[in-house]
C-alpha cells in the first residue's frame, strides 16, 4: 500500500511538473516569425535563440530594430564625458525576449572584432540599451554606431571597469550561449 501511495504521488509530480512546462513550450511554440531584413543588415543575433529570420540565426536591419519597443536612457559615458546624453534604442531584455532567447551570456561583437561577455543577468539589473540614437540622431560608424550597447550610468559613481568593458560601440553580432 506504502508503494501504491509513493508510486501515486509520484506520478501526480511527473503529471504536475509536465502541466507547468507545457504553457512555456505553447508560449515559444507560438512566438510571433521574425520578418526579413530590407535593408542592410546592422546586427545579427544567433545561437540560443527560438525566433529566427535566416539560417540559424536572426538578422536585423535598423527598420526592424526600430519596429521593437524604444526606450530612451539619460545617461553619461566615459567617452562622452560627464554631461547627459539621450540615448534611445531597444532594451538588450526587450530583444532577447522577442528572440525567446535563454541561457546566457551573451557575447558581444564589434565590427573591430572587440568581443566582451555580457551576462544575462545584467539584463535583469540594468536597463541595457541597444542604443540606435544619440540626442535623438542616427549613430553612424565614425560616431561609434550604429549600434552601440549602453549602460545607465551615475555621473557620482565610479564606472566599474567591467560595466565599462560591457559598452560595446559599432556593435554588429551577438551571440547567446
Amino acid at each position: 500500500m506504502t508503494t501504491k501511495l509513493l508510486s501515486g504521488l509520484f506520478g501526480l509530480a511527473v503529471a504536475a511538473a509536465g502541466a507547468l512546462a507545457a504553457p512555456a513550450k505553447a508560449e515559444t511554440a507560438s512566438a510571433a516569425p521574425l520578418a526579413a531584413p530590407t535593408g542592410a543588415v546592422i546586427l545579427t543575433v544567433s545561437g540560443d535563440i527560438e525566433v529566427r529570420n535566416a539560417d540559424g540565426r536572426a538578422e536585423f536591419d535598423r527598420g526592424l530594430l526600430e519596429a521593437l519597443p524604444q526606450t530612451e536612457v539619460v545617461t553619461w559615458t566615459p567617452w562622452t564625458g560627464r554631461e547627459p546624453v539621450r540615448f534611445s534604442g531597444v532594451l538588450m531584455a526587450d530583444l532577447m525576449e522577442r528572440l525567446c532567447a535563454s541561457g546566457g551570456p551573451i557575447v558581444a561583437s564589434a565590427l573591430n572584432d572587440y568581443r566582451v561577455e555580457i551576462p544575462m543577468s545584467d539584463l535583469d539589473r540594468h536597463d541595457v540599451l541597444l542604443a540606435l540614437r544619440r540626442d535623438g540622431e542616427v549613430m553612424q560608424v565614425r560616431d561609434k554606431g550604429p549600434l552601440w550597447i549602453i549602460y545607465p550610468l551615475d555621473p557620482a559613481e565610479p564606472v566599474l571597469a567591467e560595466i565599462e568593458r560591457r559598452m560595446v560601440w559599432q556593435l554588429d553580432e551577438l551571440i547567446v550561449r
